[in-house]
Protein backbone atom coordinates (compact mmCIF):
# COMPACT_ATOMS: atom_id res chain seq x y z
CA UNK A 1 0.00 0.00 0.00
CA UNK A 2 1.33 3.72 -1.01
CA UNK A 3 1.07 6.17 1.24
CA UNK A 4 1.32 9.77 0.63
CA UNK A 5 2.72 11.85 3.18
CA UNK A 6 2.30 15.45 3.61
CA UNK A 7 4.99 18.10 5.03
CA UNK A 8 4.41 20.87 5.75
CA UNK A 9 5.41 24.52 4.47
CA UNK A 10 9.33 24.21 5.01
CA UNK A 11 11.37 24.72 2.07
CA UNK A 12 14.29 22.59 2.67
CA UNK A 13 13.35 18.75 2.04
CA UNK A 14 12.80 18.41 -1.40
CA UNK A 15 10.07 17.12 -3.17
CA UNK A 16 7.21 16.49 -0.63
CA UNK A 17 5.19 15.21 -2.37
CA UNK A 18 7.09 12.04 -3.77
CA UNK A 19 7.42 10.58 -0.33
CA UNK A 20 5.77 7.01 -0.24
CA UNK A 21 5.37 4.17 2.02
CA UNK A 22 8.32 2.72 -0.04
CA UNK A 23 10.38 5.60 0.71
CA UNK A 24 10.56 4.88 4.33
CA UNK A 25 10.48 1.13 3.70
CA UNK A 26 13.58 1.17 1.96
CA UNK A 27 15.56 3.01 4.63
CA UNK A 28 17.91 1.57 6.48
CA UNK A 29 16.93 3.38 9.31
CA UNK A 30 14.73 1.49 11.65
CA UNK A 31 12.76 4.65 13.13
CA UNK A 32 11.76 5.70 9.62
CA UNK A 33 10.21 2.31 8.76
CA UNK A 34 6.53 2.96 8.50
CA UNK A 35 3.82 -0.24 8.36
CA UNK A 36 0.19 0.38 7.81
CA UNK A 37 -1.17 -1.95 10.08
CA UNK A 38 0.58 -0.60 12.94
CA UNK A 39 -0.44 3.21 12.10
CA UNK A 40 -3.64 1.23 12.44
CA UNK A 41 -3.10 -0.41 16.09
CA UNK A 42 -2.00 3.10 17.34
CA UNK A 43 -5.30 4.90 15.88
CA UNK A 44 -7.12 2.14 17.40
CA UNK A 45 -5.30 3.53 20.91
CA UNK A 46 -6.18 6.69 19.86
CA UNK A 47 -10.04 5.81 19.81
CA UNK A 48 -10.03 4.17 22.95
CA UNK A 49 -8.19 6.98 24.72
CA UNK A 50 -10.78 9.74 23.10
CA UNK A 51 -12.80 11.05 25.72
CA UNK A 52 -14.13 13.94 24.08
CA UNK A 53 -17.78 14.58 24.06
CA UNK A 54 -18.84 16.50 21.21
CA UNK A 55 -21.20 14.22 19.10
CA UNK A 56 -18.71 14.70 15.82
CA UNK A 57 -16.53 13.44 17.99
CA UNK A 58 -18.48 9.93 18.03
CA UNK A 59 -18.37 9.76 14.39
CA UNK A 60 -14.83 9.77 13.78
CA UNK A 61 -14.36 7.05 16.69
CA UNK A 62 -16.68 5.11 14.75
CA UNK A 63 -15.24 5.54 11.44
CA UNK A 64 -11.74 4.44 12.57
CA UNK A 65 -13.77 1.71 14.52
CA UNK A 66 -15.29 0.34 11.91
CA UNK A 67 -11.61 0.09 10.23
CA UNK A 68 -12.55 2.00 7.14
CA UNK A 69 -9.83 3.34 4.76
CA UNK A 70 -7.26 5.83 5.85
CA UNK A 71 -8.32 9.53 4.66
CA UNK A 72 -4.94 11.19 4.32
CA UNK A 73 -2.20 9.20 4.59
CA UNK A 74 -3.19 7.08 1.85
CA UNK A 75 -4.03 9.90 -0.39
CA UNK A 76 -1.56 10.04 -3.66
CA UNK A 77 -4.34 12.63 -5.65
CA UNK A 78 -4.19 15.14 -2.72
CA UNK A 79 -1.21 17.63 -2.69
CA UNK A 80 0.54 18.81 0.07
CA UNK A 81 -0.67 22.72 0.36
CA UNK A 82 -4.55 21.16 0.77
CA UNK A 83 -3.45 19.91 3.85
CA UNK A 84 -1.10 22.55 4.71
CA UNK A 85 -4.51 24.64 3.45
CA UNK A 86 -6.98 23.14 5.85
CA UNK A 87 -4.32 23.65 8.74
CA UNK A 88 -4.49 27.66 8.01
CA UNK A 89 -8.38 27.21 8.20
CA UNK A 90 -8.43 25.54 11.41
CA UNK A 91 -5.60 28.06 13.05
CA UNK A 92 -8.26 31.00 11.23
CA UNK A 93 -11.14 29.69 13.81
CA UNK A 94 -9.53 31.99 16.25
CA UNK A 95 -10.55 34.87 14.25
CA UNK A 96 -14.30 33.83 14.69
CA UNK A 97 -13.44 33.58 18.44
CA UNK A 98 -12.93 29.78 18.80
CA UNK A 99 -9.17 28.17 20.10
CA UNK A 100 -7.27 26.32 17.05
CA UNK A 101 -6.44 24.22 19.70
CA UNK A 102 -10.22 22.57 19.35
CA UNK A 103 -9.54 21.83 15.98
CA UNK A 104 -6.37 19.29 16.79
CA UNK A 105 -4.55 22.29 14.70
CA UNK A 106 -1.15 22.47 16.35
CA UNK A 107 -1.13 18.88 17.30
CA UNK A 108 -1.56 18.67 13.40
CA UNK A 109 1.23 21.39 12.78
CA UNK A 110 3.79 19.45 15.29
CA UNK A 111 3.55 16.00 13.69
CA UNK A 112 3.35 17.39 10.49
CA UNK A 113 6.79 19.28 11.29
CA UNK A 114 8.07 15.85 12.56
CA UNK A 115 6.96 13.98 9.51
CA UNK A 116 8.54 16.64 6.93
CA UNK A 117 12.14 17.19 8.84
CA UNK A 118 12.81 13.03 9.10
CA UNK A 119 12.79 13.80 13.06
CA UNK A 120 11.78 10.50 14.48
CA UNK A 121 12.37 8.45 17.48
CA UNK A 122 11.07 5.10 19.12
CA UNK A 123 8.74 6.64 21.52
CA UNK A 124 6.05 9.42 21.01
CA UNK A 125 7.86 10.51 17.93
CA UNK A 126 7.55 6.96 16.31
CA UNK A 127 7.12 7.17 12.95
CA UNK A 128 3.77 5.02 12.98
CA UNK A 129 2.49 6.93 15.87
CA UNK A 130 2.94 10.47 13.86
CA UNK A 131 1.41 9.30 11.45
CA UNK A 132 -1.84 7.65 13.77
CA UNK A 133 -1.93 10.82 14.76
CA UNK A 134 -2.39 13.18 11.86
CA UNK A 135 -4.85 10.48 10.47
CA UNK A 136 -7.16 10.79 12.98
CA UNK A 137 -6.63 14.35 14.41
CA UNK A 138 -6.69 15.30 10.45
CA UNK A 139 -10.48 13.63 10.29
CA UNK A 140 -11.02 14.86 13.70
CA UNK A 141 -10.34 18.89 12.96
CA UNK A 142 -11.80 18.74 9.39
CA UNK A 143 -14.67 17.16 10.60
CA UNK A 144 -15.58 19.18 13.69
CA UNK A 145 -15.03 22.26 11.49
CA UNK A 146 -17.53 21.30 8.41
CA UNK A 147 -19.93 20.05 10.75
CA UNK A 148 -20.10 23.00 13.21
CA UNK A 149 -20.10 25.76 10.47
CA UNK A 150 -22.82 23.80 8.73
CA UNK A 151 -24.79 23.12 11.48
CA UNK A 152 -23.58 24.75 14.61
CA UNK A 153 -21.35 23.85 17.11
CA UNK A 154 -24.39 23.38 19.29
CA UNK A 155 -27.64 21.66 18.88
CA UNK A 156 -30.65 23.60 19.76
CA UNK A 157 -33.29 20.92 19.16
CA UNK A 158 -31.87 18.49 21.52
CA UNK A 159 -30.67 20.81 24.44
CA UNK A 160 -32.84 23.44 24.54
CA UNK A 161 -35.63 20.78 24.54
CA UNK A 162 -33.97 19.04 27.75
CA UNK A 163 -33.90 21.77 29.83
CA UNK A 164 -36.61 22.35 31.85
CA UNK A 165 -38.90 19.72 33.23
CA UNK A 166 -42.57 19.89 33.05
CA UNK A 167 -44.23 19.63 36.61
CA UNK A 168 -47.73 18.69 35.42
CA UNK A 169 -46.53 15.04 34.61
CA UNK A 170 -45.85 13.71 38.62
CA UNK A 171 -43.58 10.63 38.58
CA UNK A 172 -42.37 11.10 34.78
CA UNK A 173 -39.46 12.83 33.76
CA UNK A 174 -40.89 15.03 30.72
CA UNK A 175 -39.49 17.77 29.53
CA UNK A 176 -40.74 21.24 27.97
CA UNK A 177 -40.49 22.07 24.63
CA UNK A 178 -38.81 25.33 24.10
CA UNK A 179 -37.63 25.09 20.59
CA UNK A 180 -39.69 23.70 17.31
CA UNK A 181 -37.84 25.76 14.88
CA UNK A 182 -37.40 23.30 11.83
CA UNK A 183 -33.59 23.51 11.39
CA UNK A 184 -31.22 21.03 9.39
CA UNK A 185 -29.13 18.53 11.37
CA UNK A 186 -26.38 16.45 9.80
CA UNK A 187 -26.90 12.97 8.21
CA UNK A 188 -25.04 10.36 7.54
CA UNK A 189 -25.22 11.39 3.72
CA UNK A 190 -23.50 14.60 5.38
CA UNK A 191 -20.83 12.80 7.09
CA UNK A 192 -20.01 10.32 4.12
CA UNK A 193 -20.00 13.39 1.36
CA UNK A 194 -17.21 14.95 3.88
CA UNK A 195 -15.20 11.72 3.82
CA UNK A 196 -15.28 11.54 0.47
CA UNK A 197 -14.78 15.10 -0.14
CA UNK A 198 -11.65 14.57 1.39
CA UNK A 199 -9.59 12.59 -2.04
CA UNK A 200 -11.13 15.06 -4.38
CA UNK A 201 -8.13 17.97 -3.62
CA UNK A 202 -9.99 21.32 -4.24
CA UNK A 203 -13.38 19.75 -3.69
CA UNK A 204 -12.20 19.30 -0.25
CA UNK A 205 -11.59 23.21 0.00
CA UNK A 206 -14.87 23.37 -1.96
CA UNK A 207 -16.89 21.53 1.13
CA UNK A 208 -15.15 23.79 3.33
CA UNK A 209 -16.30 26.76 2.08
CA UNK A 210 -19.96 25.59 1.27
CA UNK A 211 -20.06 24.83 5.14
CA UNK A 212 -19.49 28.57 6.01
CA UNK A 213 -22.65 29.74 7.52
CA UNK A 214 -24.95 31.60 4.99
CA UNK A 215 -26.69 33.98 7.02
CA UNK A 216 -25.33 37.72 6.08
CA UNK A 217 -25.38 39.03 9.91
CA UNK A 218 -22.79 36.41 10.46
CA UNK A 219 -20.26 37.92 9.37
CA UNK A 220 -21.38 41.46 10.92
CA UNK A 221 -20.88 39.77 13.73
CA UNK A 222 -17.65 38.64 13.20
CA UNK A 223 -16.67 41.73 12.14
CA UNK A 224 -17.70 43.15 15.74
CA UNK A 225 -15.92 40.54 17.46
CA UNK A 226 -12.84 42.03 16.48
CA UNK A 227 -13.50 45.26 17.93
CA UNK A 228 -14.78 43.69 21.42
CA UNK A 229 -12.45 42.84 24.28
CA UNK A 230 -14.34 42.54 27.73
CA UNK A 231 -15.24 38.66 27.97
CA UNK A 232 -19.32 39.84 28.38
CA UNK A 233 -19.58 41.48 25.21
CA UNK A 234 -17.81 38.52 22.88
CA UNK A 235 -19.57 35.52 24.59
CA UNK A 236 -22.86 37.75 23.43
CA UNK A 237 -21.41 37.86 20.34
CA UNK A 238 -20.20 33.95 19.93
CA UNK A 239 -24.23 33.28 20.98
CA UNK A 240 -25.61 34.93 18.77
CA UNK A 241 -22.95 33.78 15.84
CA UNK A 242 -23.69 30.70 16.96
CA UNK A 243 -27.57 31.00 16.41
CA UNK A 244 -26.49 32.20 12.51
CA UNK A 245 -25.11 28.74 11.73
CA UNK A 246 -28.62 27.36 12.66
CA UNK A 247 -30.14 26.46 9.24
CA UNK A 248 -33.47 26.82 8.67
CA UNK A 249 -35.83 25.00 6.55
CA UNK A 250 -37.65 28.16 6.23
CA UNK A 251 -35.16 31.28 6.37
CA UNK A 252 -37.29 34.52 7.02
CA UNK A 253 -35.19 36.02 4.50
CA UNK A 254 -36.83 34.26 1.86
CA UNK A 255 -39.75 36.11 2.41
CA UNK A 256 -40.74 39.65 1.33
CA UNK A 257 -43.72 39.72 3.38
CA UNK A 258 -43.49 38.97 7.45
CA UNK A 259 -43.62 38.64 10.52
CA UNK A 260 -40.43 38.36 13.30
CA UNK A 261 -40.78 38.54 17.08
CA UNK A 262 -37.67 39.10 18.78
CA UNK A 263 -38.24 37.48 22.70
CA UNK A 264 -35.16 39.58 24.46
CA UNK A 265 -36.03 42.67 22.36
CA UNK A 266 -39.64 42.58 23.51
CA UNK A 267 -40.53 43.68 20.40
CA UNK A 268 -42.23 42.32 17.05
CA UNK A 269 -41.05 43.61 13.36
CA UNK A 270 -43.47 43.73 10.07
CA UNK A 271 -41.34 43.56 7.12
CA UNK A 272 -42.97 43.40 3.43
CA UNK A 273 -40.31 44.06 1.07
CA UNK A 274 -38.30 47.60 1.62
CA UNK A 275 -40.58 48.66 4.25
CA UNK A 276 -40.89 47.32 8.12
CA UNK A 277 -42.94 48.71 11.30
CA UNK A 278 -42.53 47.51 14.85
CA UNK A 279 -44.41 47.44 17.72
CA UNK A 280 -43.63 46.35 21.65
CA UNK A 281 -44.89 43.11 23.01
CA UNK A 282 -45.17 40.75 25.93
CA UNK A 283 -43.47 37.40 25.61
CA UNK A 284 -44.29 34.52 28.16
CA UNK A 285 -42.23 34.38 31.70
CA UNK A 286 -39.56 32.33 32.81
CA UNK A 287 -41.61 29.71 34.30
CA UNK A 288 -44.19 29.92 31.21
CA UNK A 289 -41.45 30.97 28.44
CA UNK A 290 -42.86 31.74 25.03
CA UNK A 291 -41.43 28.63 22.57
CA UNK A 292 -39.58 29.73 19.56
CA UNK A 293 -41.03 28.54 16.30
CA UNK A 294 -41.95 29.15 12.80
CA UNK A 295 -45.44 28.67 11.31
CA UNK A 296 -47.99 30.99 9.20
CA UNK A 297 -50.94 33.68 10.37
CA UNK A 298 -53.86 32.44 8.57
CA UNK A 299 -56.54 33.42 10.16
CA UNK A 300 -57.69 36.37 12.46
CA UNK A 301 -60.67 36.63 15.18
CA UNK A 302 -62.15 39.01 16.56
CA UNK A 303 -63.68 39.39 20.01
CA UNK A 304 -62.36 35.41 20.69
CA UNK A 305 -63.15 33.57 23.50
CA UNK A 306 -60.03 32.35 25.72
CA UNK A 307 -60.13 28.76 26.12
CA UNK A 308 -58.20 28.33 29.50
CA UNK A 309 -55.37 25.53 29.14
CA UNK A 310 -54.92 22.55 31.14
CA UNK A 311 -51.62 24.12 32.75
CA UNK A 312 -53.57 26.86 34.09
CA UNK A 313 -56.42 25.43 35.32
CA UNK A 314 -54.56 22.69 37.47
CA UNK A 315 -52.06 25.52 38.30
CA UNK A 316 -53.55 28.70 38.99
CA UNK A 317 -57.80 27.82 39.01
CA UNK A 318 -57.27 25.00 40.92
CA UNK A 319 -56.40 27.45 44.56
CA UNK A 320 -60.00 28.98 43.58
CA UNK A 321 -62.11 26.28 44.63
CA UNK A 322 -65.39 27.84 46.29
CA UNK A 323 -64.30 31.35 45.21
CA UNK A 324 -67.26 32.55 43.17
CA UNK A 325 -65.78 36.45 43.12
CA UNK A 326 -62.70 35.42 41.68
CA UNK A 327 -64.60 33.53 38.64
CA UNK A 328 -66.89 36.77 38.73
CA UNK A 329 -64.12 39.48 38.75
CA UNK A 330 -62.70 37.36 35.64
CA UNK A 331 -65.39 36.75 33.48
CA UNK A 332 -64.53 32.60 34.02
CA UNK A 333 -67.35 29.82 33.09
CA UNK A 334 -67.29 26.50 33.08
CA UNK A 335 -69.05 24.30 30.89
CA UNK A 336 -69.71 20.30 30.58
CA UNK A 337 -68.51 19.20 26.95
CA UNK A 338 -71.30 16.65 26.66
CA UNK A 339 -74.11 18.39 27.90
CA UNK A 340 -73.72 21.76 27.45
CA UNK A 341 -74.66 22.74 30.71
CA UNK A 342 -73.06 25.57 32.42
CA UNK A 343 -71.31 24.66 36.01
CA UNK A 344 -72.17 26.96 38.93
CA UNK A 345 -68.62 28.20 40.41
CA UNK A 346 -69.55 27.12 43.60
CA UNK A 347 -69.94 23.41 42.39
CA UNK A 348 -66.12 22.98 41.36
CA UNK A 349 -64.38 20.34 42.78
CA UNK A 350 -61.29 18.94 42.47
CA UNK A 351 -62.74 16.01 40.43
CA UNK A 352 -63.69 19.02 37.94
CA UNK A 353 -60.56 20.03 37.70
CA UNK A 354 -58.75 16.68 36.56
CA UNK A 355 -61.71 15.79 34.20
CA UNK A 356 -61.25 16.18 30.64
CA UNK A 357 -65.00 16.26 30.58
CA UNK A 358 -64.83 20.40 31.47
CA UNK A 359 -64.02 23.38 29.69
CA UNK A 360 -62.61 26.46 31.82
CA UNK A 361 -63.52 29.88 29.73
CA UNK A 362 -63.60 32.95 29.73
CA UNK A 363 -66.65 35.62 28.07
CA UNK A 364 -65.54 37.56 24.92
CA UNK A 365 -65.19 41.25 24.71
CA UNK A 366 -63.92 43.48 26.86
CA UNK A 367 -61.78 42.03 29.82
CA UNK A 368 -60.97 39.02 28.03
CA UNK A 369 -57.12 37.76 28.46
CA UNK A 370 -56.75 37.78 24.56
CA UNK A 371 -58.56 41.38 24.02
CA UNK A 372 -60.52 41.95 20.85
CA UNK A 373 -58.54 40.44 18.26
CA UNK A 374 -55.89 37.35 17.79
CA UNK A 375 -54.01 36.21 14.73
CA UNK A 376 -53.66 32.11 15.09
CA UNK A 377 -51.10 30.60 13.10
CA UNK A 378 -50.92 26.21 14.01
CA UNK A 379 -48.59 25.44 16.17
CA UNK A 380 -48.17 22.75 19.06
CA UNK A 381 -48.82 24.82 22.18
CA UNK A 382 -51.51 27.11 21.75
CA UNK A 383 -49.68 30.03 21.08
CA UNK A 384 -50.71 32.64 19.41
CA UNK A 385 -50.61 36.59 18.68
CA UNK A 386 -53.17 38.58 20.17
CA UNK A 387 -54.40 42.16 21.79
CA UNK A 388 -54.36 42.44 25.48
CA UNK A 389 -56.98 43.81 28.18
CA UNK A 390 -53.99 45.28 29.95
CA UNK A 391 -52.40 47.73 28.26
CA UNK A 392 -50.18 49.47 30.81
CA UNK A 393 -47.65 46.50 30.88
CA UNK A 394 -46.43 47.58 27.70
CA UNK A 395 -45.06 50.43 30.04
CA UNK A 396 -43.34 47.88 31.60
CA UNK A 397 -38.91 47.71 30.91
CA UNK A 398 -39.76 43.74 31.70
CA UNK A 399 -42.46 42.38 29.79
CA UNK A 400 -42.14 38.66 30.23
CA UNK A 401 -45.18 38.42 31.74
CA UNK A 402 -47.54 36.22 29.97
CA UNK A 403 -48.44 32.22 29.58
CA UNK A 404 -46.53 31.98 26.71
CA UNK A 405 -48.36 33.78 23.89
CA UNK A 406 -47.36 37.17 22.37
CA UNK A 407 -49.13 40.18 23.05
CA UNK A 408 -49.08 43.24 20.72
CA UNK A 409 -49.06 46.98 21.66
CA UNK A 410 -50.99 48.06 18.45
CA UNK A 411 -52.95 45.04 17.53
CA UNK A 412 -55.17 46.90 14.77
CA UNK A 413 -51.75 47.94 13.02
CA UNK A 414 -50.97 44.27 12.13
CA UNK A 415 -54.29 43.30 11.41
CA UNK A 416 -53.65 46.42 8.64
CA UNK A 417 -50.50 44.83 7.65
CA UNK A 418 -51.79 41.12 7.30
CA UNK A 419 -54.66 42.26 5.15
CA UNK A 420 -52.71 45.34 3.47
CA UNK A 421 -54.80 48.92 3.50
CA UNK A 422 -56.53 48.40 -0.18
CA UNK A 423 -59.03 46.28 2.26
CA UNK A 424 -60.44 49.04 3.73
CA UNK A 425 -64.06 47.94 4.35
CA UNK A 426 -62.81 44.98 6.23
CA UNK A 427 -60.51 46.80 8.09
CA UNK A 428 -63.35 49.13 9.09
CA UNK A 429 -65.65 46.16 10.43
CA UNK A 430 -62.22 44.84 12.20
CA UNK A 431 -62.07 48.26 14.13
CA UNK A 432 -66.00 48.46 14.71
CA UNK A 433 -65.80 44.42 16.32
CA UNK A 434 -62.75 45.59 18.43
CA UNK A 435 -64.86 48.44 20.04
CA UNK A 436 -68.22 46.54 19.86
CA UNK A 437 -69.92 46.38 23.35
CA UNK A 438 -70.80 42.96 23.44
CA UNK A 439 -72.87 42.78 26.69
CA UNK A 440 -75.50 45.80 24.99
CA UNK A 441 -76.57 43.55 21.81
CA UNK A 442 -79.12 45.92 20.84
CA UNK A 443 -76.64 48.27 19.95
CA UNK A 444 -74.70 46.27 17.74
CA UNK A 445 -74.92 47.18 13.82
CA UNK A 446 -74.44 43.28 12.88
CA UNK A 447 -73.49 44.90 9.13
CA UNK A 448 -70.25 45.68 10.74
CA UNK A 449 -69.37 43.23 13.01
CA UNK A 450 -66.75 40.40 12.16
CA UNK A 451 -66.45 37.38 14.10
CA UNK A 452 -63.20 36.12 12.12
CA UNK A 453 -61.37 36.03 9.05
CA UNK A 454 -59.01 34.12 7.23
CA UNK A 455 -55.62 35.55 6.23
CA UNK A 456 -54.81 34.92 2.49
CA UNK A 457 -52.07 34.33 1.33
CA UNK A 458 -50.80 33.04 5.17
CA UNK A 459 -47.97 35.12 6.52
CA UNK A 460 -44.75 33.44 7.65
CA UNK A 461 -44.11 34.10 11.51
CA UNK A 462 -40.73 33.24 13.54
CA UNK A 463 -40.80 33.76 16.90
CA UNK A 464 -36.58 34.25 17.70
CA UNK A 465 -34.42 34.94 20.36
CA UNK A 466 -31.26 36.97 19.68
CA UNK A 467 -29.77 39.33 22.12
CA UNK A 468 -27.98 40.86 19.17
CA UNK A 469 -30.42 42.13 17.29
CA UNK A 470 -30.30 44.79 13.78
CA UNK A 471 -34.03 46.03 13.65
CA UNK A 472 -35.45 48.61 11.46
CA UNK A 473 -33.02 50.85 11.31
CA UNK A 474 -29.87 47.92 10.38
CA UNK A 475 -28.44 49.02 13.44
CA UNK A 476 -27.48 46.79 15.52
CA UNK A 477 -28.64 46.97 19.73
CA UNK A 478 -28.22 44.36 22.68
CA UNK A 479 -30.83 43.33 24.44
CA UNK A 480 -30.79 41.33 27.59
CA UNK A 481 -30.71 37.16 28.19
CA UNK A 482 -34.38 37.17 28.94
CA UNK A 483 -34.56 32.93 29.29
CA UNK A 484 -31.17 32.76 29.75
CA UNK A 485 -30.25 31.09 26.50
CA UNK A 486 -27.15 32.93 26.13
CA UNK A 487 -25.64 31.33 28.99
CA UNK A 488 -26.38 27.83 27.94
CA UNK A 489 -25.27 28.24 24.66
CA UNK A 490 -22.06 29.81 26.22
CA UNK A 491 -21.61 26.94 28.63
CA UNK A 492 -21.67 24.47 25.72
CA UNK A 493 -19.22 26.75 23.27
CA UNK A 494 -16.67 26.10 25.69
CA UNK A 495 -15.69 23.16 24.40
CA UNK A 496 -14.30 25.43 21.09
CA UNK A 497 -13.79 29.00 22.85
CA UNK A 498 -10.96 30.59 24.28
Amino acid sequence: MAVFFIGCQEKDVGNRGELTMATYASMHNKSMVSDSLNIRHFISKLVETDTDSMPVDAHVRAYYREGRPFLWVDRPNLYPQMVDTLKEILYAMHSHGFKPEAFKADRIDDDLRHLDSLRFDTANYQIDRVLARLEYNLTKGYLRLVTGNRYGYFNPTKIFNHLYRDDFYVGKTVYRRVFDIPIEHPDSMFYERAYQSVGEGEGMLHFIEDSWPEEPFYGILRQQLDTVAAASSRNRILCNMERCRWRQLDNPREHQKRVVVNIPAYRVWAYDKDSVFTMKIVCGAKRTKTPLLTSRINRMEMNPLWIIPRSIIEKEIVHHIGDSAYFARNHYYIKNKQTGDTIPPQELNMAIIKSPNYTFAQERGAGNSLGRIIFRFPNDFAVYLHDTNSPSVFQRENRAVSHGCVRLERPFDMARFLLDDKNAKTLEKIRYSMRANLKNKESIDKEKMLSALPVEPAIPVFITYYTLFAGSDSTIHAYPDVYGYDAVISNYLKNYTE
